[in-house]
């Protein structure tokens, strides 16, 4: 016995691909002329996913500062995500936080490549760097 809701995927399915070409301009005018409208509603759901990706990030690697000498763990507002070995040697130059934190999860959390460092000791392994060169 064929399924009702089966048979409507498949029609459904038919028509899109009928139309393919017709809906993807629809929709591209669409977002060109609602571009504020759109962006406005996405904001708080990209802020929440950004959110969700950080929390996740500091969670893996744990919410304090990995110097020894630190340890910060006060307000995780001040903790940042160090590439041990640097951007350049991740390849990750150029990419912002977003894209770095999925690449990341996708590794499933190298601990060997990434630690949480609070800001002060980033600034300052910062400045030791720009002090080797």
């Amino acid at each position: 016995m064929i399924d009702k809701e089966q048979v409507a995927r498949e029609r459904a399915k038919e028509h899109y691909w009928k139309n393919r070409e017709e809906n993807l301009k629809r929709s591209r005018l669409y977002r060109l002329n609602n571009k504020e409208e759109l962006s406005i509603r996405r904001k708080p759901a990209q802020a929440a996913y950004r959110k969700n990706l950080r929390t996740r990030i500091l969670d893996a690697y744990g919410r304090k500062c990995s110097n020894p000498e630190c340890g910060y763990d006060k307000d995780e507002r001040a903790l940042d995500l160090d590439h041990i070995y640097g951007k350049k040697a991740e390849g990750h130059e150029g990419l912002g936080a977003q894209r770095i934190y999925q690449i990341i999860i996708r590794e499933n959390f190298p601990k060997d490549r990434y630690r949480i460092l609070c800001r002060n000791c980033n600034w300052l392994k910062f400045q030791d760097v720009l002090a080797q060169k």
